[in-house]
């Protein structure tokens, strides 16, 4: 800084001021000093600004670039088969939308590309249902029940997406054309895999031979991407229904269970709750006699109208209902009769379980003692899974949390 002021300076004095009191002479000769005294302040600045200089490191020559290369899909390809969810059902269920989300995706692949044609096809469980469709005007429509061979050939390749930019005029790889209408020249697949055996078929077609460039392939990567991330919350979402629906049948049944006055009183509200959760032909709450414990009593019982009724005594050690007391044991059983084999349900004197065929018992325990035994049961064999008698437990657990209260001590 102190330099560059130094040469303003004598860059004013040199051109334009005048030293005539010198002489001619004198007045040359200062000129010609202030000339050299300037170039000798421009070295100086020169060499410090020279100094200063961060010299940078060559720069590393960059290499040929890359060809671009497709996104891997980073969600898995088995996002259904982990809870064995059926995509239909998330097609169906209006409140998450799945259906329009997967059109909104199609729209976007067809403004895209611009083809002629596109449809969604929907492959569930070895069958392929055609989703949507949209027709170029004027293009006549065949319906067919065969698979196009275009998805054939597609599931057979080692990528989800698939060119043919030189078909044949006499190709069938999408039966839906009469070619004396309309004869596709190139067709463009992009298969979205979802895990058990259920996927997704992006199909696009046009009557030019090499529409398809592999160099537009980036926009149906994301678009396979934003499928899967589409199902994967969709499946969250669902979980989370499913989660706050329990919690708040949950809810429902405390609140029945605890306005309850006497122990008669819980059991019926109990009952006619889970009536309201199961499908069965007979419900039924049996409870230990507490002064013999060998014998229980029908407590509840709603349903079909037959000769077990409430008030019903049996032995635990006969029937099936009392196996489940006197074995602390939960029994499903598919068909009580299967294949004519029949099992009594509460006396080894019953000649009939009045067409009752598939039972879910589940003991009832309270402070680790159990107390009787609650069944459920239907006339139509296996309508109860493992899935009924998780919920059962669960439901149980409240019920024998509350038939706490009413249970009298052991020497009471």
């Amino acid at each position: 800084m102190r330099n560059f002021i130094i040469i303003i300076v004598i860059s004013l004095f040199g051109f334009f001021v005048s030293f005539d009191f010198l002489g001619g002479v004198g007045n040359s000769i200062l000129k010609i000093l202030l000339f050299f005294g300037l170039g000798y302040f421009i070295y100086l600045t020169y060499k410090e600004t020279e100094q200063q200089e961060i010299i940078q490191p060559p720069a590393k020559p960059e290499g040929p670039k890359a060809e671009s290369e497709r996104l891997n899909i980073t969600l898995k390809n088995d996002l259904l088969s982990q809870n064995n969810e059926n995509i239909a059902e998330l097609l169906n269920d209006k409140d998450l939308s799945v259906t329009s989300l997967v059109i909104s995706q199609f729209e976007i692949l067809f403004n895209f590309f611009i083809p002629a044609n596109g449809y969604i096809f929907l492959e569930d469980k070895n069958q392929n249902l055609l989703l949507y469709k949209s027709l170029k005007t004027g293009i006549s429509w065949r319906e067919s029940q065969e698979a196009p061979q275009i998805i054939k050939l597609l599931k057979n390749h080692n990528d989800d997406i698939l060119v043919e930019n030189h078909l044949n005029p006499q190709s069938k790889i999408l039966p839906f054309y009469d070619l004396n209408n309309y004869t596709p020249g190139s067709v463009f697949a992009l298969r979205t895999p979802l895990g058990n055996e259920q996927s997704f078929y992006f199909i696009f077609d046009t009557s030019e031979n090499g529409f398809f460039n592999e160099e537009d392939f980036q926009v149906p990567v994301q678009v396979n991407f934003t499928l899967q991330y589409i199902i994967k919350n969709a499946l969250e979402l669902k979980d989370l229904k499913k989660t706050l629906l329990n919690e708040s049948t949950k809810l429902k049944l405390n609140e029945q269970l605890n306005k309850s006055v006497t122990q008669g009183e819980l059991i019926t509200n109990y009952i006619e709750f889970l009536a309201e959760i199961f499908e069965a032909h007979k419900l039924t709450i049996a409870l230990l006699d507490k002064n013999n414990p060998n014998i229980a009593e029908i407590i509840k019982t709603v349903g079909q109208l037959d000769s077990i009724k409430e008030g019903t005594r049996f032995a635990t050690d006969e029937g099936l209902c009392g196996k489940v007391i006197l074995n602390n044991q939960v029994y499903l059983i598919d068909d009580i009769e299967k294949d004519g084999y029949f099992i009594p349900r509460f006396s080894k004197n019953e000649k009939t379980n009045f067409g009752l065929r598939s039972f879910l018992g589940i003991p009832l325990n309270v402070v680790s003692e159990t107390v009787g035994m609650i069944s459920i049961e239907h006339k139509i064999p296996n309508t109860y899974t493992k899935h009924h008698r998780d919920l059962l437990k669960n439901y149980n657990i409240h019920f024998e949390a509350a038939l706490r209260r009413f249970a009298k001590k052991k020497g009471d």
